[in-house]
């Protein structure tokens, strides 16, 4: 990763004022009464709910990938129940996360300018669609995040010289290939 971009955006007062009132708008966009509703339909399918079968036989029993199913189930272990509010939480945590990786491919793998860079970025923050599956226990968000950051690490796989690097960088890239 390029963590030279850091450093830069450290210096610049404007771009970490924007980045940081991007992101309080984005976490309160996203995490603002989380438990408001009862579970949507499609959001029911990702508990495992019955519990006289194995984790291991539900995930396989599903048509999606078991990203989803694994963050509920973990969720629901360490939350100790399946109240919505802590099933959701990752789910809006990979939405601001996506907002901030969207900055840094556009910022960095794409090297647009800054203005531009915090323009597309507000974009996908304020963004409806982005916001509602932040706020919904599905997949959404975890595939743009590790689908960007998929591209970001195969960009540095293909800028890259040294042999191992490069390895490196494309393994991981074909890891977070969505």
């Amino acid at each position: 990763m390029d963590f030279k971009i850091f450093e830069k955006i450290k210096k610049n007062k404007f771009e970490f004022i924007s980045l940081l009132l991007i992101g309080v708008v984005s976490i309160f966009l996203r995490f603002t009464d989380l438990g408001f509703h009862h579970y949507y339909g499609d959001e029911v399918k990702t508990l495992f709910l019955r519990k006289d079968k194995s984790a291991f036989d539900f995930l396989m029993e599903q048509r999606k990938g078991p990203i989803q199913f694994l963050i509920v189930w973990v969720t629901e272990k360490l939350s100790g129940g399946f109240d919505e509010f802590y099933i959701r939480i990752p789910f809006a945590v990979f939405g601001v996360l996506l907002v901030y990786i969207f900055y840094y491919f556009v910022r960095v793998t794409l090297n647009y300018n800054r203005n531009i860079s915090l323009f597309s970025t507000i974009l996908v923050a304020l963004n409806g669609i982005y916001i509602a599956f932040s706020r919904t226990a599905q997949y959404q968000m975890v595939y743009l995040v590790f689908g960007f950051l998929s591209l970001i690490l195969f960009k540095k796989f293909l800028d890259e010289s040294a042999k191992f690097k490069r390895i490196i960088f494309f393994s991981l890239a074909t890891f977070f290939l969505p």
